[in-house]
């Protein structure tokens, strides 16, 4: 049994220096590529950059536009107010209008007399 042992011994692996021998080394990069590489970073960057500066006057753009639309809104019913108001100033000036608001108010003419409920 003792031959036995000796032909069931696993063989060893072969191990070479270089263990990817068909690889060849990375090329080194075109000079131009890296070149337009940096400037498109560059670019991209100052893109960027720029589109933060120009942002702030768009929102204070934004808010003034919203602000705008209250202010319209305010004058609307400002103008819907005063139309109500120079109206009843019209009524109070004739004879009848003014009849109204002072029997509103609780006066009577003379020779009436009052009912109150």
């Amino acid at each position: 049994m003792a031959s036995l042992g000796s032909l069931a011994t696993r063989p060893q692996p072969v191990t070479h220096k270089n263990p990817t021998p068909h690889l060849r080394p990375k090329p080194k990069p075109h000079p131009n590529a890296v070149r337009r590489s940096i400037l498109l970073f560059l670019g991209l960057l100052s893109v960027c950059a720029a589109l933060i500066f120009c942002s702030e006057p768009f929102r204070c753009l934004q808010m003034q536009k919203s602000r705008l639309a209250e202010l319209r809104e305010r004058l609307n019913r400002a103008e819907r107010q005063q139309k109500l108001l120079l109206h009843q100033i019209r009524l109070l000036q004739t004879p009848a209008g003014l009849e109204i608001e002072a029997r509103s108010l609780g006066y009577i003419k003379p020779g009436e007399v009052p009912i109150f409920k």
